[in-house]
């Protein structure tokens, strides 16, 4: 016969709120990736002539572009890895600090969505998945290991988050980058980045949440071992109080500690047993 299992519906809060942020995790890792790959960050309306169609993070679509700062004054046309030799002369203003950040950033984010991920799944491994036997006592929560889940997701967070706004905001605000900036837009590699931050966040609150329960458990004690210290208690005041009022019938003192044994049930000798000796 097959041991009783705790059905998934059946899990405690933590568990529940832990699940959420390692599918918030896995959700941030997968959009960060699709735009670290996609060359869709910025884009020119497909209707106005330009001699730049679109820019990601790694490539670059160029449609006879001809800069004043290339010496060598050649037209660019095609798709190319932005970092390609081709581009030697004109990086400097292909790749502006800004986009240097960015590059590096969603690098640090992707890798890092990746590792807080795997940890987070193997957390979720090693403490039952999602049924738990009931004559079996639950794993331990890895503490440390979780904190340094926690510390990893929130880095992720934060770091994203500032890396879409630096993006947004110097794309559209640096003059000296890609012509005609009032005809590009931010197309949807950005938008997956901007949700990819947000993932991360919820992810950071339901660890961060996570943690400070965990805390609150190993703070105060387990509600069986409270109620087993709270009843031996109980039941010698009551008993105190009984050899008490008992004893104070017969004229006999007692003590009225909680750790003396209790009072001896038999009976006093009626009158009518007692023995008289005469000289």
């Amino acid at each position: 016969m097959a041991r009783d299992k705790k059905p998934w519906t059946k899990r405690d809060g933590k568990r529940w709120l832990f699940e959420v942020g390692l599918l918030c995790n896995l959700v941030a890792a997968i959009l960060v990736l699709i735009a670290f790959v996609s060359p869709y960050w910025y884009v020119s309306w497909p209707r106005v002539f330009s001699g730049f169609k679109l820019i990601g993070l790694w490539e670059v679509c160029f449609a006879g572009m001809i800069l004043e700062m290339d010496p060598t004054q050649k037209s660019y046309h095609g798709c190319w890895w932005i970092v390609a030799p081709e581009f030697y002369n004109v990086r400097s203003w292909l790749m502006p600090a800004w986009f240097v950040f960015t590059q590096v950033a969603v690098t640090l984010c992707l890798v890092a969505d990746m590792i807080s991920f795997g940890m987070a799944f193997v957390i979720w491994l090693r403490t039952g998945m999602t049924q738990r036997d009931l004559y079996k006592k639950p794993p331990r929560d890895p503490f440390k290991m979780i904190h340094v889940l926690c510390g990893i997701t929130v880095g992720s967070a934060i770091l994203m988050s500032c890396t879409v706004v630096v993006f947004g905001v110097f794309a559209e605000t640096d003059l000296n980058w890609m012509p005609y900036p009032d005809f590009n837009y931010l197309s949807w590699s950005y938008g997956l980045a901007v949700c990819s931050a947000f993932f991360s966040i919820f992810a950071s609150i339901a660890q961060t949440t996570y943690v400070m329960i965990i805390r609150q458990e190993l703070r105060d004690p387990p509600k069986d071992m409270a109620s087993a210290t709270t009843i031996p208690t109980l039941w010698t005041k009551t008993a105190a109080a009984a050899s008490d009022s008992r004893y104070a019938q017969h004229g006999q003192s007692t003590a009225t500690s909680a750790w003396d044994d209790p009072p001896s049930t038999k009976k006093p000798p009626r009158k009518s047993d007692d023995v008289f000796i005469f000289e």
